[in-house]
């Protein structure tokens, strides 16, 4: 009997919750995989969902004066609050030649 490679590709990366950051005292986002989330916690609600990396988990999340940082692993991105609820917009990805422990924005 003849056998055939099966070639698998990877879909989705997923994992739990990595990340969580307050944005106020009613939404919070979280980085679930390569997903960031906000949340509305007061009501339990998920108010939007998208993918920041290809594959990389979201190790980090922070927020000041409307600007988001995410980072995981080599990967990082930064945008508006805006930007993250525009779906047009491509969120932005950059990539180092070492692990990111923890960003700061001042």
């Amino acid at each position: 009997m003849e056998s055939s490679a099966l070639e698998m590709q990877p879909l989705e990366t997923m994992g739990p919750v990595c990340a969580l950051r307050a944005l106020n005292d009613e939404f919070v986002f979280t980085g679930d995989g390569p997903l960031l989330s906000l949340y509305n916690y007061i009501k339990g609600e998920k108010i939007l969902s998208r993918q920041v990396f290809p594959k990389n988990k979201i190790h980090g999340i922070q927020i000041r004066d409307g600007v988001v940082a995410v980072w995981g692993a080599q990967n990082f991105s930064v945008f508006t609050l805006d930007n993250f609820k525009d779906l047009e917009f491509n969120l932005p990805l950059y990539g180092v030649g070492d692990w990111i422990t923890y960003v700061l924005l001042s």
